[in-house]
C-alpha cells in the first residue's frame, strides 16, 4: 500500500517519491502512531528534534 507524501517546497501532495513540480524528495506527512509503551520514540523524537532545528527553533 502506497502512503501519501508531502513536498515541504511546493506544497504538494503526492504518491511519489520526489516532487513533479520541482524534483525535490518528499517525505511521508502522515505522524508515526503514538503510543507509551511504543518502541519507536527514541526515531520520532529524533526526528522531531531535526524539524525543530531546521526551523531554528532549538
Amino acid at each position: 500500500m502506497r502512503r501519501i507524501k508531502y513536498c515541504f517546497d511546493c506544497k504538494l501532495y503526492t504518491l511519489e517519491d520526489k516532487c513533479p513540480k520541482c524534483g525535490k524528495e518528499t517525505i511521508v506527512n502522515s505522524p508515526l502512531r503514538y503510543s507509551t509503551n511504543e518502541i519507536l520514540v527514541k526515531y520520532r523524537r529524533e526526528i522531531n528534534e531535526k524539524r525543530l532545528k531546521e526551523k531554528g527553533l532549538l
